[in-house]
């Protein structure tokens, strides 16, 4: 009659049976065997390796394992890519592995904003021999606290605080 024979969903892998008996009014009668084998894969171990967060401006390398084929939000199929986000973002990511098992995850990415940072007094500043200037810095952090100030004098480093007094020689 091609009636089909159903297993139902089944999550433990193994050799299922079913034995069908026909047994109509007209008294012939055959028994029917069929197995069918299932094989459960396990989905892929997904992951993303990064740094989870990034300097505004810079750029990160985002590096996918765990499956053959990938496929980034940013439409990138590649397993490693590079990204120069400017704002938090969450990528995707769908990985599918040689079975055809499939899996998702996702990395969220933190862009910090940069220091910004200006000396005063700005404008050129004219002195005495002897007298003594004083520098300030207006910093802002962007992402954080500042944690460490460095001033410079031709190039040479000479202090470490926010604000800076001198004397100067001439």
């Amino acid at each position: 009659n091609g009636d089909s024979i159903h297993f139902g969903n089944r999550t433990i892998a193994g050799i299922y049976s079913v034995v069908a008996t026909n047994n109509s009014n007209t008294g012939c009668k055959q028994n029917m065997l069929q197995n069918a084998t299932v094989t459960i894969f396990q989905n892929p171990n997904l992951q993303i390796q990064s740094s989870a967060g990034i300097c505004q401006g810079n750029q990160l390398e985002l590096q996918a394992t765990g499956a053959s084929v990938y496929q980034w939000t940013n439409t990138d199929s590649l397993s490693k890519i590079v990204i120069r986000p400017t704002k938090d973002t969450v990528l995707q990511l769908k990985g599918i592995d040689a079975n055809g098992c499939q899996a998702t995850t996702s990395k969220a990415i933190q862009v910090y904003a940069t220091p910004n940072v200006a000396i005063f007094p700005r404008k050129d500043s004219r002195i005495c021999q002897g007298d003594s200037l004083s520098f300030a810095s207006l910093a802002s952090a962007g992402s954080g606290i500042i944690q460490q100030y460095q001033w410079y004098h031709n190039g040479n480093k000479i202090g470490k605080d926010s604000a800076l007094i001198t004397k100067l020689s001439g």
